[in-house]
């Protein structure tokens, strides 16, 4: 095994191996050929097709094969940087070689494309073996086939872009800030979409989170030189990533269950700091993990003077557990210790249940650490347990050298919120070694500072925006890696507030029949707060969030979600929004009605950018303002397919989302989204705008219909989220609904550009056959196509931007009928080529559907189709009448509880006289497809 040299302190003794260049944010080196995936920092990578280990720089050191098609994905936990949303300073290494049979062909290094739908981003040419993509340019060398290279490109976009061939600098062409060559939360390895990605053997991989430098590319040379780490750099440092679920679900391996997610839902429980807190969702038993590589601290955990310190707070309502539980492993994951929590019903609404274990001195042998946490539902339909502020560390324990005292804390305790304020922390050190300080705010935990000498005043300000009372607490780690307590809480009490200015208008997400979420974006971190009631005289008050969803640039872009519940059923309430300071007009809002009460809803899809005609045509702004306007004026609420944005850039939202979507039918009418590939990453500013009932696929009741959202980005990695589908769509709160609505960005069947999704074809539409889904709604291609299959109907709306005019028809199904390969008649372009969007009403057993057209100057066309169809038509020949009534007494004969058949109450899972009276009441009830 090639040696990768640790600068660490063993008792009193200093291993001299310090390097000037950076710390690895991550490090794979596939030493072990059962696990490859395994990282030495970091976070394991994610497998997909298959890779085998080889022998790598000599018979001691592993190495990976990367064949055709398979590739790695890399969560990096780098922070967006460089003055945009994405990650702008980041360099990658890679020590490889290229087999003689991959020669001639392209090899893929990277993929910055985490759906990997499009080119590579750093290729070997298969013409002369240089490095690079036309974008960047390529290297003047070229490489040898079977010869190991150590490859480190460095970028800062807006600057340069480099790549190092053995410490020797190549400069590029200088990339965009935010653009193609910004990193998303995750990175591809050896990625391509079409075949460019032949074999390449690696035997190490790292990420950093800067641009490496001329200087620090030499001095890690070439693939035969060790890479250097600085263990003593990680004491103290939380080893978790992604602790608090500020990045969604990034980090973190599902084992059990399949609704996890992080969320901002104040209703179901406040997080602790920060925006996002870990909930299971619906699952009844639930478990996620992290696994923490420990294997360049071997020599120190083996001699005893490794601790652990384990932090964690668990919520909890309805008698509903959580529980932690950390294992200490060996090199063949084999458990040693483990600390548990036990299970614990933690404390409600704001309040958090702590989980701490300190001091824990890691058995020899001790290789791994994982990090587990569990959810077990007790009652309801919810799995109320909730995790935050998620932590494991490790400390120095050697003999001789003690910790220092529990830093002192001075500074005033009542601030006003917005206001600088300054505190002095000081520690005394027994052996007098410099010491370095970590401050909790109560809002956040700041990094390590910089040593300084034992006892000379550590001076730092903070400012606290939300009003509130917080506990600061400090400790203190000395240059042996030794760490104080905390100090006790020290209180703070912040006052005051800003006044905001609304960026958009307060608008309306997440409907229930007694709750509303009112959004707005304001350009300062303020406390948000709503007034409300049945008259403009409200009488109650509902706190929220101020979060920040990403930046401008390096402005910070704040959203403010106020969450209010204890509403009553099908309710118009008056609100009026606080922006800090600032008050908003008044509004109204209706809550989702009950089961017998009709209700109208709209579906849009694809208003990634204002309407034009094609992808380049000059935009039509009155398209978009007719069709949000007549969306708000006529149905009760919204859902869309997806791509509401094209890209995470401030602009496109600024441009293309908040006019429309918040401005006009937002703050009217509440609005759910189905996001779709354009929204992607699951961390980009939408995401966190946007509030749906979960944060990944989900799914709500409204009226006596269930709406089924399946966000793209699970599916995006090449498999349906099937099991998560299947307990939705079987659940008593789906098969109890009328009415089973499943919204999916990309079309199962489609006819114009492509032919749908096979793997949709295959797993999802019997799922949806299966559980007497009525209709599925779409969007990606950007025109209007409709068709029905074994009782489903199949309804693609992505047609509020540019429409797919210059794409050809392949594929003509016989059950697409309307739009695609049948020409709607009227309509220029033929085809369902016209902008619009879908009208669809509910009243009992009935729906009635239209598609609505607009023409470019925003004129209303009319109706481009429609669909009149009544449940009581159980053989869909459009006539509700004694063959219909037939049928139905063959089933209730012989079985009596089929779903289709029960009409009138469908939670008693049987069909009787109610139900019969209720299809006499549609006897006469005349559609047509």
């Amino acid at each position: 095994m090639r040696i990768v040299l640790f600068s660490i302190v063993v008792f009193a003794l200093s291993f001299n191996a310090f390097a000037s260049y950076p710390q690895p944010a991550g490090l794979w080196q596939f030493n072990d050929s059962t696990n490859l995936t395994f990282a030495t920092l970091g976070s394991n990578l994610i497998e997909y097709g298959s890779h085998s280990a080889v022998v790598g720089i000599n018979a001691n050191d592993g190495a990976v094969s990367d064949p055709l098609g398979s590739y790695y994905r890399c969560s990096h936990a780098l922070a967006a940087n460089g003055g945009g949303v994405y990650v702008n300073e980041w360099s990658v290494l890679m020590d490889i070689k290229v087999p003689a049979s991959s020669i001639g062909h392209w090899a893929s290094l990277y993929q910055t494309n985490m759906t990997n739908s499009n080119d590579g981003d750093c290729f070997v040419n298969a013409s002369n073996r240089t490095i690079g993509v036309a974008d960047t340019g390529y290297t003047r060398n070229a490489i040898n086939s079977d010869t190991w290279y150590r490859i480190i490109i460095s970028v800062d976009n807006g600057s340069f872009y480099r790549i190092y061939i053995n410490g020797s600098p190549w400069t590029g062409a200088t990339q965009a800030i935010d653009g193609r060559f910004a990193l998303d939360p995750q990175i591809l390895f050896f990625a391509d979409d079409n075949g460019d990605d032949y074999t390449i053997i690696c035997t190490n991989l790292a990420i950093w989170g800067q641009a490496i430098t001329d200087a620090q590319a030499l001095e890690l040379g070439n693939a035969y030189n060790n890479i250097v780490i600085d263990a003593n750099a990680h004491v103290g440092v939380n080893k978790l990533q992604n602790p608090s679920g500020e990045n969604e679900m990034i980090g973190w391996e599902l084992t059990d269950g399949n609704d996890w997610q992080a969320t901002d839902r104040t209703d179901w429980h406040w997080p602790r700091t920060n925006n996002y807190y870990f909930t299971p969702g619906k699952s009844a038993h639930s478990e996620m993990s992290q696994t923490i590589s420990l294997g360049y601290l071997a020599s120190e955990i083996d001699n005893g003077i490794i601790a652990a310190i384990a932090n964690g707070y668990i919520g909890g309502g309805d008698g509903d557990k959580g529980r932690i539980v950390v294992e200490y492993l060996n090199s063949s994951q084999q458990l040693l210790n483990s600390i548990d929590s036990g299970w614990i019903e933690g404390e409600d609404s704001e309040e958090w249940t702590n989980f701490f274990d300190s001091q824990f001195v890691l058995p020899a042998g001790t290789r791994f650490v994982k990090y587990r946490l569990l959810a077990e539902r007790f009652s309801g339909t919810d799995c109320d347990a909730f995790f935050d502020d998620l932590s494991w560390e490790y400390v120095r324990v050697q003999p001789g050298n003690t910790a220092s005292s529990t830093p002192s804390i001075t500074g005033s305790a009542s601030v006003s919120s917005g206001v600088s304020t300054a505190y002095t922390f000081v520690s005394t050190d027994t052996e007098a070694q410099d010491l370095s300080y970590q401050i909790d705010w109560g809002n956040e935990i700041s990094d390590w500072s910089a040593f300084q000498a034992s006892g000379t005043n550590h001076n730092i300000s903070h400012t606290w925006f939300i009003l509130g009372e917080y506990n600061v607490r400090a400790r203190a780690r000395d240059t042996n890696g030794a760490v104080s307590d905390w100090t006790l809480p020290y209180a703070i009490t912040v006052t005051g507030d800003a006044a905001g200015l609304f960026l958009s208008q307060p608008f309306l997400q997440n409907p229930d029949k007694t709750a509303m979420t009112i959004s707005w974006e304001t350009d300062r971190p303020v406390n948000p707060t709503v007034d409300w009631g049945l008259t403009t005289s409200y009488g109650n008050n509902t706190k929220g969030l101020c979060i920040t969803a990403g930046y401008n640039g390096s402005t910070p872009i704040y959203i403010c979600k106020v969450r209010i519940s204890g509403l009553s059923p099908d309710t118009t309430y008056h609100f009026r929004a606080r922006n800090g300071s600032t008050l908003s007009t008044d509004r109204t809002f209706t809550t989702a009605p009950n089961e017998d009460k009709p209700f109208t809803f709209a579906v849009w899809g694809d208003s990634q950018m204002v309407a034009r005609r094609l992808i380049g045509d000059t935009p039509h702004p009155e398209i978009p303002t007719a069709m949000f306007t007549d969306m708000a004026a006529m149905t009760d609420m919204a859902v869309s397919v997806g791509d509401v944005v094209d890209n995470s850039g401030y602009y496109i939202y600024t441009n293309a989302f908040r006019p429309y979507v918040c401005d006009i039918l937002g703050r009217q009418k509440p609005v759910s989204i189905a996001f779709g590939n354009h929204d992607e990453p699951a961390t980009s500013l939408i995401h966190k705008i946007v509030q749906n009932s979960g944060m990944r696929s989900f799914s709500f009741n409204y009226g006596n219909a269930h709406f089924t959202c399946i966000i793209y980005s699970d599916y995006v990695n090449g498999s349906l989220p099937l099991s998560w589908i299947q307990q939705d769509l079987s659940s008593d709160e789906t098969q109890n609904a009328t009415w089973r609505f499943l919204f999916i960005h990309v079309p199962p069947y489609c006819e114009r550009w492509f032919d749908g999704d096979i793997q949709m074809q295959t797993y999802l539409v019997p799922l949806m056959n299966q559980y007497n889904v009525q209709m599925c709604f779409s969007g990606h291609t950007h025109e209007y196509e409709r068709g029905m299959l074994n009782g489903t109907f199949y309804v693609i709306s992505g047609v509020c931007s540019y429409l797919d005019i210059a794409e050809s028809i392949s594929e003509d199904w016989p059950f697409m009928t309307v739009g695609g390969a049948q020409n709607i008649p009227g309509l220029p372009e033929g085809g369902g080529l016209m902008h619009g969007w879908t009208e669809v009403g509910i009243d009992g057993t009935e729906l009635n559907f239209k598609m609505h057209g607009y023409n470019l100057n925003g004129t209303y066309f009319g109706v481009l189709d429609t669909i009149n169809f009544s449940l009581s038509d159980f053989n869909m020949d459009t006539n509700v009448n004694v063959l219909d009534l037939l049928e139905m007494a063959d089933e209730w004969l012989f079985s009596g509880q089929s779903s289709k058949y029960d009409l009138f109450d469908r939670a008693d899972k049987i069909i009787n006289m109610k139900d019969l009276a209720q299809f006499a009441n549609s006897w006469m009830f005349q559609g047509q497809f």
